[in-house]
C-alpha cells in the first residue's frame, strides 16, 4: 500500500545530559528481541547523551544521531534481521564525530505503533515497534453503499482488505453479472467492463480460459451462457433472482436448467457466475474445496493469497470482500478459512469464493482500489453494481481546447448525465488516439470535469477518442 508520509521529527533527550557532556559516549552493545506482538531494539550506552530521531519514507526509515559518540570495538556496522517487520540497521560515522543509526522497516507502521524511551542501570535507549494495528477508512459511496478499506498489522505482516456492504433493499441499487465485451468468448479487465457499462462498483467474477471465455456456469439476462466445467464435480455458483434474492449453491446445468445439488429452487435466476468453493452455508463456515476439487492436491485455492469473496446477510445486505494478493510482508493475503471467519463476523449467512490470486480486482467509481497484478488482468466476467441515484453512466461528452503550445493541446472534458447534470465524481474517462500521446490515458471526473494534455513529436493530423461509459466522442486535432 502506498502512503504519503510527512517527515516526522522527534527531538528528544535520549538520556539526560550530565555534567560531563564534553566527554565522548560509547555505544557498548546493540540488542534485539522479538515476539508475536512487537520488536525491541536496545542501544546500551556508556553514559547519558542527547540525540535526535527522524522518521521518514514508506516503508519508514528512522535516523538517529548520537553526537560525540563512538562504537565499542567489535560492533558491526550493519545488521540484517530475519524479521517480518524489521529489515535492517546500519551504523556509520559522520564528519562531526557523531554516530548515525538508520533503522529500516519492511512496511508502513502507524505513528502510534512505535515508542522510544530511556532506561538506566545501565543507560539505554529503547525502541519498541508494535506489529499489530488496525487502520481503516470508511466511505459512504451512495445511499445504501458503504466502502471500508482496512490495513491490518498481524504477527506475520500486513493484510490489506476492501469491504463494500450494499443494502439490496434499496430500489436505486441493481446487481448483475457482466461479460467481457458482452460475449462468452472474450477477456476484458474489470475496470474496462465497469467503465463501459457505467457500473459504480465492480469486482472480478469466476475462473476463465486463458484463450477467452469462462470456466463455469454463467447466466446473463436469464440465458445460460456457459455450463459447469466438464470432468469436474459441480462447483459453487452465485446467483440472483428477479426479486434480488441471492443464492449460493453447487449447481449443474441439466436440460437447459440450473439444478442445485442441495435441492433449492434456482428457477428465475437472471444472473449467475460460477467459481467456488462455497465459504459459508446457513450461517456456518462450510468450505467445500475438497468436494469441488479446489483444495490441496488439485487446483488449491484455499491457501493464503489474494481473494475475492461475495456474501449475503440475513437482512439482504450484499458483501463484497477483496484481499490483496500475497506480496510479503506488505500484503500477506488471507486463507479461505480466515475470510469465512471474517465474513461471519459481518453477519454473512451465505458466501462464495470467486476467482482470486492475480485476478483479484475491485473497482469503485472508476478507480482501481484492489488489484494484485500489473497491468490489471483481463478476465471473462465480473459482478457489477448500478445506482440510479448516483448515475455513473454518461450521456454526453464535450471537449474544449484551453491552450495550444509547442505541439501540445490542453483540453477540458465535460461529462454529463441524461438530465444534463455532471456525472458522479470518480466517473472514468478513457482517452485513445490515432496520433500523438495523451496524458493521462485514463482519468476520472470531478464535478463532471477532467483535464488532459495531448502532445505530438511532429506536425500532423489525428483524432482523439474520448470514452466514458458507453459514450464516445471524437475530437479532431491538427499539429502545426
Amino acid at each position: 500500500m502506498k502512503r504519503s508520509l510527512a517527515i516526522i521529527l522527534i527531538s528528544m533527550v535520549c538520556l539526560l545530559i550530565n555534567a560531563f557532556a564534553s566527554e565522548e559516549t560509547l555505544i557498548t552493545a546493540l540488542r534485539y528481541g522479538s515476539d508475536e506482538d512487537h520488536v525491541r531494539l536496545v542501544f546500551d550506552l556508556s553514559r547519558e547523551i542527547p540525540c535526535t530521531i527522524i522518521r521518514e519514507g514508506n516503508p519508514p526509515v528512522f535516523t538517529i544521531e548520537f553526537p560525540e559518540t563512538k562504537l565499542k570495538k567489535g560492533i558491526k556496522n550493519k545488521f540484517k534481521f530475519q524479521d517480518n517487520l524489521l529489515d535492517e540497521l546500519t551504523l556509520s560515522k559522520t564528519g562531526e564525530g557523531a554516530i548515525q543509526v538508520k533503522i529500516k522497516l519492511k512496511y508502513f507502521l502507524p505513528t502510534d505503533n512505535f515508542k522510544v524511551f530511556n532506561l538506566k542501570d545501565p543507560d539505554r535507549l529503547v525502541f519498541d515497534f508494535y506489529r499489530k494495528f488496525d487502520e481503516r477508512s470508511v466511505t459512504f459511496i451512495s445511499d445504501g453503499i458503504v466502502w471500508t478499506r482496512m490495513y491490518q498489522g498481524i504477527e506475520k505482516g500486513v493484510v490489506t482488505v476492501n469491504i463494500v456492504i450494499v443494502d439490496l433493499t434499496k430500489e436505486n441499487i441493481t446487481f448483475k453479472a457482466i461479460q467481457a465485451k458482452d460475449n462468452n468468448k472474450s477477456r476484458e479487465t474489470t475496470s474496462s467492463m465497469a467503465l463501459r457499462t457505467g457500473s459504480i462498483i465492480a469486482v472480478n467474477g469466476g475462473y476463465y480460459n486463458i484463450s477467452g471465455g469462462p470456466l463455469g456456469v454463467v447466466v446473463i439476462n436469464g440465458k445460460i451462457e456457459s455450463t459447469e466445467v466438464k470432468k469436474r464435480p459441480p462447483r459453487s455458483v452465485l446467483g440472483i433472482k428477479y426479486d434480488k434474492k441471492i443464492l449460493v449453491d453447487r449447481v449443474k446445468v441439466q436440460n437447459d436448467r440450473l439444478i442445485s445439488l442441495s435441492g433449492r429452487d434456482w428457477s428465475g435466476v437472471i444472473y449467475a457466475i460460477g467459481a467456488g468453493p462455497t465459504l459459508i452455508s446457513n450461517g456456518n463456515v462450510n468450505i467445500t474445496a475438497k468436494e469441488e476439487e479446489l483444495g490441496p492436491g488439485g487446483n488449491d485455492v484455499t491457501r493464503r493469497a489474494g481473494h475475492t469473496a461475495i456474501g449475503i446477510t440475513e437482512d439482504n445486505k450484499l458483501v463484497f470482500l477483496t484481499v490483496d494478493d500475497r506480496q510479503e510482508p506488505e500484503s500477506l493475503g488471507m486463507s479461505l478459512k480466515e475470510i469465512a471467519d471474517y465474513l461471519l463476523k459481518l453477519g454473512v449467512k451465505e458466501a462464495i469464493n470467486m476467482d482470486g490470486g492475480d485476478s483479484t480486482t475491485m473497482v469503485i467509481q472508476g478507480k482501481l482500489v484492489s488489484t494484485t497484478y500489473s497491468p490489471e488482468r483481463k478476465i471473462a466476467n465480473s459482478w457489477a453494481l448500478y445506482d440510479s441515484n448516483n448515475l455513473v453512466a454518461p450521456y454526453s461528452i464535450t471537449v474544449n481546447q484551453t491552450d495550444y503550445t509547442n505541439l501540445t493541446y490542453s483540453l477540458d472534458i465535460t461529462v454529463l448525465d441524461s438530465s444534463g447534470n455532471p456525472v458522479a465524481d470518480g466517473t472514468g474517462v478513457r482517452i485513445n488516439s490515432s496520433y500523438g500521446i495523451p496524458k493521462p490515458s485514463f482519468t476520472v471526473t470531478k464535478d463532471g470535469k477532467t483535464s488532459i494534455q495531448f502532445s505530438s513529436m511532429k506536425p500532423g493530423k489525428g483524432s482523439l477518442f474520448i470514452t466514458s461509459g458507453t459514450i464516445q466522442e471524437e475530437y479532431y486535432m491538427e499539429f502545426k
